[in-house]
């Protein structure tokens, strides 16, 4: 089998192996994301949600906003993905083979905890690049390389947190993971690195955090840190907007 198939098998199999489509309880980056977009407006147009089917951020955002119109996408054939999504429109997209035209514009583009799993992220930023309406804002969430911790763990020799070695054992090399299961991160990035990535396809960061949902002390520390300094923390999260359609912050 080839590495493009293995890699599209691998995560097409991700949900039944992991359980956890259906499981729509909001963590912290639903929280900050919704936050965010009711302090603009409560009312949105078309919405996308790419890797939608492990979210609750549709469910969620439409108990605090009104959406016109919602679009999920994600590896579910298209009968079970459309049953799960129930109010909205589904398609099934491997993103690395690229992303269809939906034949709308979108006001808000959200990508959560996807890109570290595709070989070419630039697939979402060019599909954004080309399908963001005026003023509309891209909103990517991904773990964080260069958090507080990993920066110690690799001076020490050790594998970081939230990068794996293999397919089949997610411990290779490390003190601790912070994941159960092999979650097939690709691509790593940094905060530095996300930025730069967004600047090459024309958008600037409109606002930027980290997240974390902190369930010991280590977890707590980094929800701090990362309050204080985005780039330290745990998971980014960052709002961005085209440069020629840059708006006021809320």
């Amino acid at each position: 089998m080839s590495s493009s198939l293995r890699h599209s098998q691998f995560y097409s199999d991700y949900f039944s192996r992991n359980k956890v489509v259906g499981q729509w309880t909001p963590t912290a980056k639903e929280k900050i994301i919704i936050d965010y977009l009711c302090r603009i407006k409560t009312e949105w147009g078309t919405v996308l949600d790419i890797g939608c089917m492990n979210s609750p951020f549709m469910y969620e955002f439409r108990k605090r906003a009104v959406i016109r119109d919602y679009y999920g996408m994600d590896l579910l054939p298209e009968e079970e993905g459309q049953a799960l999504l129930k109010e909205g429109h589904y398609r099934r997209v491997n993103i690395d083979d690229g992303i269809p035209d939906c034949g709308v514009k979108f006001e808000v583009i959200v990508c959560s905890e996807v890109i570290e799993h595709l070989f070419s992220p630039d697939n979402v930023f060019r599909f954004a690049q080309e399908n963001l309406a005026p003023g509309g804002l891209l909103v990517i969430t991904t773990p964080n390389l260069g958090v507080w911790y990993n920066r110690f763990l690799l001076f020490a020799g050790y594998q970081p947190c939230s990068t794996e070695v293999s397919d089949q054992y997610n411990d290779l090399g490390k003190i601790w993971t912070d994941c159960l299961h092999v979650g097939g991160h690709l691509r790593v990035f940094t905060c530095r690195a996300l930025l730069a990535m967004a600047d090459r396809y024309n958008f600037r960061v409109r606002k930027i955090g980290a997240f974390t949902d902190p369930t010991n002390l280590l977890g707590h520390i980094t929800l701090w840190i990362g309050n204080i300094r985005p780039s330290l923390g745990k998971n980014l999260i960052c709002f961005f907007e085209l440069k020629d359609r840059i708006s006021k912050d809320p």
